[in-house]
């Protein structure tokens, strides 16, 4: 059934979640809007206290990269963003 937000009537959902533990969950986004996340987990009561993306499209983000840092692009990444499209 999905969620609905402040900025669309229409409900938006994971593609899925897995509960990780008492205070984690695993998230899977197919389309990523403005923080939502945090609205959609507002949406039913809970809060968003950290957040990790692990992967955008089939590109897995390096495990060591910091918050806030970036990478460098190689032409497999380049190939698995075009992919999304």
């Amino acid at each position: 059934s999905g969620v609905v937000l402040d900025d669309d009537p229409k409900p938006v959902r994971a593609a899925a979640c897995e509960v990780i533990g008492s205070n984690r969950i695993d998230l899977t986004l197919t389309e990523g809007k403005y923080h939502q996340v945090k609205r959609m987990l507002a949406a039913v009561g809970n809060r968003v206290e950290g957040l990790h993306r692990s992967r955008i499209g089939a590109m897995e983000l390096p495990v060591d990269l910091a918050p806030g840092a970036w990478k460098w692009l190689s032409k497999d990444d380049l190939s698995l963003l075009n992919q999304m499209n």
